[in-house]
């Protein structure tokens, strides 16, 4: 725990001054090295051939989208969506192994670039044009897995997905979407206004983005139990690996923009 939370503290001190302060092409090349990093965990943990090429390709693509992706219009709005659809289907997936099944590798497999490009997009497009609401989001998200820890460990009884995550709690659950409710009060409230509407639409965004956090957490415990391992990795000491840390991102990132756009705010 201890060390978990000295980790945690030192990349916050790292990424928040990146986040505000560094230029598009730092903070792309930073994105470059994490998503490598995040892709070759994938394909260890999947048993793919050849980790570093597969590695090399999601770099490839993900900078391809960054170029041609368009980011005027609503072209941004059009990918979260369907970032939306995909994560609901997820969702399906999940409830089908905890009720009764498996998955096949290969589908795992196939689901890394829509499970990581997005996010790594969204977090590029964020930071060049809205970098505080970047902040913003990625506080839900953080908050999330910090309250989910503390009401687990103090309250956690019962199991949320015990063939996926034993050490998942429905206690655990309560208190990351208690977080992202508040988070995403507070949010709300200093960047646009206290008025009571306002400040319900900010509760609620952090309530969704909390909930779409979790499920992403709960798809990376999928791909683990796959391959029989604890963490993604070792890279980070008391987090485990790249995957670990970012994955309620990749699921609640997406959510975030796209709650923005409804709300008119994008």
């Amino acid at each position: 725990m201890r060390q978990r939370l000295i980790t945690a503290f030192f990349l916050l001190a790292f990424f928040v001054p990146l986040v505000f302060y560094g230029n598009s092409w730092l903070f792309l090349a930073i994105l470059v090295l994490l998503l490598a990093i995040a892709a070759n965990e994938w394909a260890h943990l999947l048993g793919l051939r050849w980790p570093f090429s597969w590695a090399i390709l999601s770099v490839a693509a993900y900078l391809i989208a960054v170029i041609f992706w368009p980011t005027a219009g609503l072209w941004p709005a059009y990918l979260a969506f369907a970032c939306i659809a995909f994560w609901l289907f997820v969702l399906m997936l999940i409830l089908f192994v905890q009720a009764r099944a498996t998955l096949s590798r290969r589908l795992l497999q196939g689901s890394a670039w829509p499970v990581l490009l997005p996010a790594f997009w969204f977090a590029f497009y964020l930071q060049n044009r809205h970098p505080l609401l970047l902040l913003w989001g990625l506080s839900i998200i953080v908050m999330t897995d910090v309250a989910a820890m503390m009401a687990g460990k103090r309250f956690g009884k019962a199991r949320l997905v015990p063939k996926l995550s034993p050490g998942k709690t429905w206690a655990g659950l309560w208190g990351g979407l208690l977080g992202g409710v508040l988070v995403g009060t507070l949010g709300g409230g200093w960047l646009w206004s206290w008025q009571f509407g306002t400040v319900l639409l900010g509760a609620a965004l952090g309530l969704v983005v909390a909930a779409f956090g979790v499920l992403g957490d709960l798809f990376e415990s999928l791909l683990k139990r796959s391959a029989g391992k604890k963490d993604s990795g070792q890279l980070l000491p008391g987090h485990g690996g790249i995957l670990d840390r970012i994955d309620a991102m990749t699921a609640g990132l997406p959510i975030f923009v796209s709650l923005l756009v409804c709300w008119g705010k994008l």
